[in-house]
């Protein structure tokens, strides 16, 4: 079996934030009489809050610099960098990144 990447890991963690927050507020955890409306508010408020950070997460994770910066890193030990080229509309961008990656003139 192939060993884990981070952002395999990472990807995982955001779908099971997402999924107990969502089941916690569903199944009907919160049960004020024992706990105090206080905790019952925050564990209440766990789905959308997990929801909303994923959705921060993702948005950061998938801009377009981040996504070429993973793709200009080697694949393996010992492997040269792959030689990213983009479009000259995207020359702040390529400056921004990695050495690797450039703007075509």
């Amino acid at each position: 079996m192939l060993p884990i990447s981070k952002d395999q890991l990472d990807g995982q963690i955001k779908i099971l934030v997402a999924s107990l927050g969502t089941v916690m507020s569903a199944v009907g955890i919160v049960n004020y009489e024992k706990i105090g409306a206080v905790i019952g508010a925050i564990l209440t408020a766990i789905g959308p809050i997990a929801y909303i950070y994923v959705a921060i997460t993702l948005y950061v994770k998938l801009s377009r610099a981040n996504i070429i910066a993973a793709a200009a890193q080697p694949v393996a030990p010992g492997v040269p960098a792959p030689i990213i080229v983009l479009p000259k509309q995207e020359s702040a961008l390529a400056d921004k990144l990695p050495e690797n990656v450039t703007a075509s003139s």
